[in-house]
């Protein structure tokens, strides 16, 4: 059985597995529960795969969660964790502007910048903000 996702369905499945978040953020109180996680790509695969889902049998529907699961990689599961909204910023960071630098040029804190992109915006200027927080 080879299976191919559209790009449709590869957008549907990042966002499916976006909105589950004990997928992939290991500090969710149901990350490591696997019987809820092993549902979710069940009905992640239902989701994505909903126009022949009915006429599967058993082992083909396991074998497309397990495609799923398997091409959703570790990378995606990091970058969705990374992927945090303005509230999550503020309540958990503490915004820095500018950073203290030592004697050596460079400071010794661990810092990370997120970009957040508003399509909304009206000009171009606007869509990105620039956030830098510590650790």
């Amino acid at each position: 059985m080879n299976i191919t996702l559209t790009l449709r369905q590869t957008c549907q499945l990042d966002s499916e597995v976006r909105k589950r978040r004990y997928l992939y953020d290991g500090t969710h109180s149901e990350f490591y529960n696997r019987d809820l996680r092993a549902k979710a790509w069940d009905d992640i695969a239902a989701i994505i795969f909903q126009n022949q889902w009915n006429t599967l049998s058993n082992a083909d529907k396991a074998k497309r969660a397990k495609y799923l699961q398997n091409k959703v990689t570790v990378e995606d599961l990091a970058e969705m964790n990374r992927s945090v909204d303005v509230q999550d910023v503020e309540t958990r960071h503490t915004p820095i502007i500018e950073q203290p630098v030592t004697d050596q040029g460079r400071s010794n804190r661990s810092d990370e910048e997120i970009v957040i992109i508003d399509l909304n915006a009206p000009t171009a200027e606007d869509r990105q903000v620039h956030i830098i927080f510590h650790r």
